[in-house]
């Protein structure tokens, strides 16, 4: 039987891989609460889960190739800390980045608050890099 802590790293690994590589919206819908809130929303959108989708739907499909590597996950009470990476191809500026058709590197460290099984609270350090 898994415990809750496994449970809670499977939701953000589902979120990270349908979510923002497939940008998959009915898989948000499951797993983001309607209460839900972001701390550290990218500049220019509010802090809520409708901004999240609308960020989501703009920044992940103007990285072409997309790849995830999530390098380290832990959990611990109703939090879980993922190091991750997204590479591919900027297709659209992006968070900084500019170089359309060059190679990015997007690496993230994410805190993530888990409420009955879905997202309840976001906290994050972004590092957009491009060659």
């Amino acid at each position: 039987m898994q415990s809750t802590l496994e449970k809670n790293k499977a939701i953000v690994r589902r979120f990270n891989e349908e979510c923002l590589v497939k940008v998959n919206m009915e898989a948000l819908e499951e797993i983001v609460r309607d209460d839900f809130t972001n701390h550290t929303a990218p500049p220019g959108f509010a802090n809520d889960k409708d901004s999240l989708k609308t960020f989501i739907k703009y920044a992940f499909p103007n990285i072409g190739n997309i790849s995830l590597t999530i390098h380290d996950m832990i959990a611990e009470g109703d939090k879980v800390v993922t190091y991750k990476t997204f590479t591919g191809i900027l297709k659209a500026p992006l968070l900084g980045a500019s170089k359309i058709g060059e190679p990015m590197e997007l690496t993230i460290i994410d805190i993530i608050e888990i409420k009955e099984g879905r997202y309840f609270g976001h906290w994050s350090v972004r590092q957009m890099v491009q060659q």
